[in-house]
């Protein structure tokens, strides 16, 4: 607030009342800016999202005018120090409550459900510095490539006996990660194809 400095009651040395008046006034302002809320442009990264060099946007609104020369720092729970680089350039206060970040997005074969985002830093005009602000849960990001953990064949030698119809070759593939119902390509060293033919895969 604004508080003016009021000056009276004081007398001379004839005893006269001196006039009032309000000579100055200055302002108070101990009250640390708050942020009031935050949104990312895309809740799920994977590796198309990466290989499609698509930014992520992270727009952040206080509750009060900023210094519009004082960015806020993010920082991002669990995942590695650089899959989130902020592009400068692009960044920066749409308006005095505003502050829109870009960042750059690395693929780094890493998979989390509820990654967090933390601002701090950001100052009000009058250099009071932002109460940090965390929020978990704001995206989810996927990059690491499924992997094949076995293979197994449940006939393991086959002959005359095995071949026409009726009288499947099966075998297992396991991943270490729960998968699509598209099933994978299965390659023979040497080329049986001739041989196996792919009935149903599920």
């Amino acid at each position: 607030p604004t508080v003016a400095i009021a000056v009276g009651g004081a007398e001379d040395l004839a005893g006269n009342a001196m006039n009032a008046s309000t000579e100055a006034t200055f302002a108070i302002d101990m009250q640390n800016p708050e942020v009031t809320g935050l949104t990312v442009s895309d809740a799920s990264i994977n590796d198309a999202y990466v290989a499609a060099g698509t930014k992520l946007t992270v727009t952040v609104v206080y509750g009060e005018d900023m210094l519009d020369t004082s960015a806020p720092t993010f920082a991002f729970g669990s995942v590695a120090s650089d899959t989130f680089a902020l592009d400068v350039a692009a960044s920066g206060w749409t308006d005095a409550r505003t502050y829109v970040a870009v960042f750059d997005v690395a693929d780094n074969s890493e998979s989390f459900d509820d990654v967090s985002i933390t601002v701090t830093g950001a100052e009000d005009g009058a250099g009071n510095v932002q109460t940090s602000y965390p929020k978990s849960g704001v995206l989810a990001i996927d990059t690491k490539n499924p992997t094949v953990t076995g293979v197994s064949v449940l006939d393991q030698l086959i002959t005359d006996a095995d071949t026409g119809a009726g009288k499947p070759c099966t075998g297992t593939v396991t991943c270490d990660e729960a998968m699509k119902d598209t099933a994978p390509s299965i390659a023979f060293s040497p080329d049986v194809s001739s041989t196996l033919t792919l009935v149903e895969a599920s």
